[in-house]
């Protein structure tokens, strides 16, 4: 039967919403989009995948439309039994903290009335963050209503999960060996960089990283299903890392799958028709500063554009036909201006898509190129 699932997009929201695309396609699950707007994406479909989702921080499932937002309309929503702990968050751009606080008193006092003990967990702002929702064991013990405004209509839900911070810190900081050098990617990006490739990992998918680091990518392959994983680096630190990481994930999370890690650099990888799905973080170039001169950015777009073409090509060669690569390569921020390597493309590889990741202020970015070769 379908439903209404809401996702809270986390702060790359194309990106997390590109994601959720991919999950559905790999899973076969057709969806409509009822309602997009910033950190909000609803849709309709048989299923939800957030435990799949790196780049969502709730999901909740609509239950009221355009209706009137009254105490009694949403006290329904909320479990009771106990001590009753309850919070609303509002979301989109009529989205006022004095209509959060105001409902929630009016459903406390409702609460009291009923002679039924309970909390409001007041908001920072307009809404609640996944920490105070788990911290609060929220949804054990009341539920969290969320409310989307956008000034013609609104949805009206309650939440049914939120992100797992706790494992993603654990997966974060809790490895062995970690390199600033060479494994800068946080796990929940690698984890929607694999999710963006639309491939469902089956029993037989092979994945490789050939730029694997630390083995975050490896990882969080493993994390989402994948038993044959494969990895390469040109630095035997990194290489060693990754072995030492992936071990330590394999007896922390009780996981079954089986890794090889190389010491090689990419452009000598041997093999052809090898691999289902490449999910990479390439080389990003030198550090950057503010310092750094037009120039200098200039000249390593032109050695890294060579480097990246020379890349795709390897990568073409030793992937199966309908295989996937996700890459992602440096994107330039100088001032105002966006400056991309556009490397070449392989004929036999179509662009699917791309996507851009960047912190405020750097002057490097992550452009995420999905790549798919032809049968």
């Amino acid at each position: 039967m379908k439903k209404i699932y809401g996702y809270i997009l986390g702060r790359e929201t194309k990106l997390s919403a590109a994601e959720i695309e991919g999950v559905y396609k790999a899973n076969n699950c057709p969806y409509q989009v009822i309602f997009c707007q910033n950190d909000i994406l609803i849709v309709e479909s048989e299923e939800e995948f957030f435990d799949l989702l790196g780049g969502s921080v709730k999901l909740f499932e609509v239950k009221l439309t355009n209706q009137a937002l009254s105490a009694t309309n949403l006290k329904g929503l909320i479990n009771v039994g106990g001590k009753v702990v309850f919070g609303i968050s509002m979301y989109g751009q009529f989205a006022k903290k004095n209509i959060v606080i105001e409902l929630g008193k009016k459903i406390k006092a409702e609460f009291k009335e009923e002679k039924i003990n309970s909390r409001f967990l007041y908001p920072k702002n307009t809404s609640l963050s996944s920490v105070e929702i788990d911290k609060n064991k929220v949804l054990k013990k009341g539920g969290e209503i969320i409310i989307i405004q956008d000034g013609v209509s609104n949805f009206i839900g309650k939440t049914l999960k939120v992100q797992d911070f706790e494992t993603y810190s654990r997966m974060d900081y809790g490895r062995p060996a970690s390199d600033a050098f060479s494994g800068m990617m946080p796990p929940k990006l690698c984890q929607m960089m694999i999710n963006l490739s639309g491939v469902k990992p089956y029993a037989n998918t092979k994945f490789l990283d050939p730029f694997c680091g630390s083995g975050t990518m490896l990882m969080m392959a493993a994390y989402l299903g994948y038993k044959n994983i494969y990895g390469s680096d040109i630095s035997a630190k990194a290489a060693q890392n990754s072995l030492k990481n992936l071990d330590w994930y394999k007896k922390e999370f009780d996981k079954d799958f089986s890794c090889q890690i190389d010491e090689k650099d990419v452009l000598s990888l041997e093999g052809n028709a090898e691999f289902e799905l490449i999910v990479s973080e390439g080389y990003l170039g030198k550090p950057k500063t503010q310092k750094t001169t037009q120039v200098e950015i200039e000249n390593e777009i032109s050695q890294l554009k060579d480097f990246y073409s020379k890349v795709l090509a390897k990568l073409s060669k030793i992937l199966k036909p309908s295989g996937v690569i996700v890459i992602a390569i440096p994107f330039y921020v100088p001032g105002n201006r966006k400056l991309f390597l556009d490397p070449l493309v392989p004929e036999e590889l179509d662009l699917l898509g791309k996507e851009l990741y960047r912190r405020e202020n750097q002057i490097v970015g992550r452009q995420i190129l999905v790549l798919k070769k032809g049968v």
